[in-house]
């Protein structure tokens, strides 16, 4: 059979488009291949990438938060040591007093909120003398303050105890510390505190305090309400 020339083209022209086809798909899954792999690469970068941040991130919260550990104990430290050295000077004062004053001393007064209207008491007594024996006697605490009617009015922790025996007693030979619990009225505004101790055989001494603001003077609990340490207004025999 003799192909004409015709005939011999066509058939060129089919072989020369199916390469042509086969080339372009070759080319296309090869695109394809490339392109999935860079994409794949992209992603591992941005795991990493994100890896790499989330360990910054947990880095500076730790640097953070080691920060005002730090600052913390620094904080507690410097209270620790100025607690210490209060102490110390107490205790010198005790054991070598300075001043002319001898005897017994109504030192310090401490007074808590405990909840509504309820308070508690840590009172504070020493006594500074070259030659120590013991003393004895009895505390009388009033709390000064007004009422309803804004009329002034004195009450007798005895009446408003809830916890402690009374009346306060004391004997010691260096220092000793008394507490107690008292409720104040609903209508009682406290504003001061007047402790008198009666050391037998001798003169009553007394020493006024101010009513501490951290405290509360209405019987009103405040946010925290710690307890507010007071040195005597006055104190006289």
């Amino acid at each position: 059979m003799v192909i004409g020339v015709s005939g011999l083209i066509g058939v060129i022209c089919v072989v020369i488009g199916f390469a042509l086809g086969e080339n372009k798909v070759i080319s296309e899954r090869s695109l394809s291949t490339v392109l999935t792999r860079d994409l794949a690469s992209a992603n591992a970068q941005i795991q990493e990438l994100e890896k790499r941040l989330i360990d910054a991130e947990l880095n500076a919260s730790v640097q953070r938060s080691a920060g005002n550990q730090v600052r913390d104990d620094m904080t507690g430290l410097l209270g620790r040591v100025e607690t210490l050295r209060a102490e110390v000077t107490f205790y010198k004062s005790l054991m070598a007093p300075s001043d002319l004053t001898a005897g017994l001393q109504i030192a310090e007064l401490e007074i808590t909120q405990r909840a509504d209207r309820q308070y508690h008491f840590e009172l504070l007594l020493t006594q500074k003398a070259i030659q120590r024996r013991f003393i004895n006697g009895d505390l009388v605490l009033e709390i000064h303050g007004i009422d309803g009617n804004g009329n002034a009015v004195v009450k007798l922790v005895t009446e408003l105890v809830t916890d402690s025996p009374y009346p306060l007693k004391f004997k010691f030979r260096f220092f000793q510390d008394l507490t107690g619990t008292f409720t104040l009225p609903r209508d009682f505004r406290a504003n001061s505190v007047i402790v008198t101790a009666m050391q037998n055989g001798k003169e009553p001494l007394t020493s006024t305090f101010a009513w501490p603001e951290a405290a509360g003077s209405d019987g009103k609990p405040e946010a925290e309400a710690a307890g507010t340490t007071s040195k005597p207004i006055n104190e006289s025999e």
